[in-house]
């Protein structure tokens, strides 16, 4: 299992909002990936 969004989760969450209009996002694509794979694996 892969944690390693945890150090890159500022940068990016920075290239995510970047030329975005609007509210920013407050979760990184891999956060939720990582969040999807433990409901799929362990709470099915």
């Amino acid at each position: 299992m892969d944690i390693g969004f945890v150090k890159s989760k500022r940068k990016e969450l920075v290239k995510m909002n970047k030329m975005k209009v609007g509210r920013p996002f407050l979760y990184p694509d891999s956060y939720v990936q990582f969040l999807a794979f433990i409901k799929l694996d362990f709470l099915s």
